[in-house]
């Protein structure tokens, strides 16, 4: 029941900070990290992150829930990317559970998020992550080394994307789509023949004298 409740939590959390993104940040051309990972140690927290940088600004938000009852929520102030890691630096909205006060959480602190993106799962690893425990003030916009991701989820997957390799992956999709579409037009053309091209001849056909077609 206890660890129904913990899903139950999450789920709930990570679309509270859903909410808070456009929802047509996934088809935006913009520095993007998002997904939800679970780490093997330190108490299992998993820790979904969803930050998008638009013309409007930076939108998004994260949330950090232990199997204990520990529950951390926040916008994102800041999104630092370099190749495929990010860190996201957030302010704290509001927080609960024994590991709120050792961790220095409490709604008006900062925190940051660390997160390093290895692909999609079972291709070269799972994605790495860490975060830091509170700050009182910003820590600034930059990389942390309280949040440096060097611990693997053993559940999960994150996505990093800068703007210019967002706009690589749109067009590699939309070029393999293409392709396979042309593939199988002339897979089906090939099979049942082009509308409207001449009937194909049976073998040993001869054309009678005197008559046409």
């Amino acid at each position: 029941m206890r660890k129904l409740l913990f899903v139950v939590i999450i789920a709930s959390a990570a679309g509270i900070v859903a909410l808070t993104t456009p929802a047509r940040a996934a088809a935006s051309h913009h520095d993007q990290v998002t997904g939800t990972g679970t780490l093997g140690q330190f108490g299992d927290p998993t820790a979904h992150v969803n930050a998008i940088q638009t013309a409007a600004g930076l939108k998004g938000g994260f949330t950090i829930a232990y199997p204990d009852g520990t529950l951390v929520v926040g916008s994102a102030t800041c999104l630092f990317e370099s190749g495929t890691t990010a860190f996201v630096t957030g302010l704290i909205t509001s927080s609960g559970g024994p590991r709120e006060q050792p961790e220095n959480w409490s709604a008006g602190s900062y925190l940051v998020i660390g997160i390093e993106d290895h692909g999609r799962p079972g291709t070269a690893g799972p994605s790495l992550l860490n975060f830091s425990p509170g700050f009182a003030a910003d820590p600034g916009c930059r990389p942390n080394g309280a949040a440096t991701p060097v611990f693997p989820i053993t559940a999960g997957n994150y996505r990093v994307f800068a703007a210019g390799l967002l706009d690589q992956t749109l067009t590699r999709q939309f070029r393999a789509g293409d392709r396979q579409h042309l593939v199988a037009r002339r897979r089906v053309r090939s099979s049942r023949g082009c509308p409207g091209a001449p009937a194909r001849r049976r073998p040993g056909w001869r054309r009678r004298p005197g008559r046409r077609g």
